[in-house]
């Protein structure tokens, strides 16, 4: 019984955050991100992009920490939108691109070993939204590669939420954003976006 607490101790300590210190970690990784529509017309896919930043961590409690992050991220969806007008069949190919300076804040709670479950709330700054789309009518290819600008919320709030586990400074992290906002107001899209990231912890 005595070693069973020594090790169930030894455990607990070291799931423990470093109360009082401030740790940074740049950080890179990949989005699958998609969308959902109001309009029940258009149907997406997943879009992989990249996101490069770093995260700020700060521990107050011995398994509880907040941290703060500015992360550069490629998000958007792919979508195809099909219908008739005026005898003609159309089907239009459209490649969303969304470009954002995201500032997650997440509260870090320390289950076990190395390993953290988190939630809390993103703030997405629009750098810029690209279209690139294609269309055919009656099956026949109609080439309109060209890329527009659309109308685009500057601000994007999400909320995410996931898990992270660190060994020997090395950080992983998975978590999913839930798009709180709307992206285009006249589409009612919002963001979904599942993130995979790996950094390195520096202690300051």
């Amino acid at each position: 019984m005595l070693v069973a607490a020594i090790l169930i101790a030894s455990v607990a300590a070291s799931a423990q955050n470093e109360v009082g210190k401030f740790s940074i970690a740049p950080t890179i990784g990949i989005n699958l991100s998609n969308a959902s529509f109001s309009v029940s017309a258009i149907s997406t896919s997943t879009k992989a992009g990249l996101v490069i930043g770093a995260t700020g961590e700060y521990g107050i409690l011995p398994k509880f920490s907040v941290s703060a992050a500015l992360l550069y991220s490629m998000e958007g969806c792919k979508s195809e939108t099909e219908g008739e007008q005026n005898g003609y069949d159309y089907k239009i190919s459209e490649d969303v691109s969304l470009n954002y300076l995201n500032i997650p804040i997440m509260a870090n709670y320390y289950v076990w070993q190395g390993l953290a479950v988190k939630a809390g709330l993103q703030f997405g700054i629009n750098l810029s939204s690209d279209d690139d789309y294609e269309m055919t009518v009656n099956g026949i290819a109609v080439p309109q590669e060209h890329i527009t600008e659309f109308s685009v919320n500057s601000l994007n709030l999400s909320f995410p939420i996931g898990v992270s586990y660190e060994y020997k400074n090395f950080v992983v992290d998975a978590r999913y954003n839930l798009g709180l906002s709307k992206i285009v107001d006249e589409s009612g899209m919002k963001g979904r976006v599942f993130q995979i990231t790996a950094g390195y912890k520096f202690s300051l």
